[in-house]
């Protein structure tokens, strides 16, 4: 499972800049380890555009599902917090003619989030291409602490919103939340036990340490 992040199109263009001749020596010998008969795949979230989807399938033959930005945000920075972070790429089902509700729950969550919680860098869903009750939901907070904030029920003005997002009146009960989890190794069970009592998600969950490449989510230029 694969992770990355650009804080621009500018950036993601940078990344795989055909033009550097050392950038595109480096790039070629990770690809071409890869088996490419089986395409990539896996969505992509934010400020995309057909520049992007024309590098993605050139470089990577990947078959990418552009997600659209149907409720939420996404941050360029995690306001400056410490990590390591934690990154929750989920899938859920919506029941039939409860989406605008859910997508409405999620954005005054959200935009609660934006203006009163830092570090939480990223919450942001996006409605499946082919099944129009199936939705692909990107979160990233900068730290485990900030994770367990983000569902404070000692907050009436969090528990109302979250549990109003998250309200199995408009999500499928049939169809767990499931994705991938990074988190520090020592949080993992913690984080668990969070998203299995709140959402019944049944996460698999990786510890960051053990990722390869780098991740500084405060990065700026």
């Amino acid at each position: 499972h694969d992770v990355q992040i650009f804080n621009s199109i500018e950036s993601f263009m940078a990344h795989a800049n055909m033009g550097d001749l050392e950038l595109k020596e480096k790039l070629m010998k990770w690809v071409s380890t890869y088996d490419m008969s089986i395409p990539f795949k896996g969505h992509v979230f934010g400020s995309w555009n057909d520049n992007v989807r024309t590098m993605t399938k050139e470089i990577g033959n990947a078959n990418f599902q552009f997600v659209p930005r149907s409720a939420g945000y996404i941050k360029q920075t995690a306001d400056m917090i410490p990590g390591p972070p934690v990154i929750v790429y989920s899938h859920r089902k919506v029941l039939k003619g409860k989406m605008q509700a859910m997508l409405n729950a999620m954005q005054n969550y959200a935009d609660y989030m934006y203006e009163h919680v830092p570090g939480v860098m990223v919450i942001t869903c996006g409605v499946d291409d082919h099944d129009p009750l199936l939705v692909h939901d990107l979160q990233i907070f900068a730290n485990f602490d900030v994770f367990v904030g983000h569902a404070d029920m000692k907050n009436p003005k969090v528990r109302k919103l979250m549990m109003d997002w998250i309200d199995f009146e408009k999500y499928d009960a049939s169809y767990p939340f499931h994705g991938e989890v990074w988190a520090a190794r020592d949080k993992i069970k913690m984080v668990e036990n969070m998203t299995t009592e709140i959402g019944g998600a049944k996460f698999t969950i990786y510890p960051i340490e053990d990722i390869q490449g780098r991740y500084d989510l405060n990065r700026v230029w």
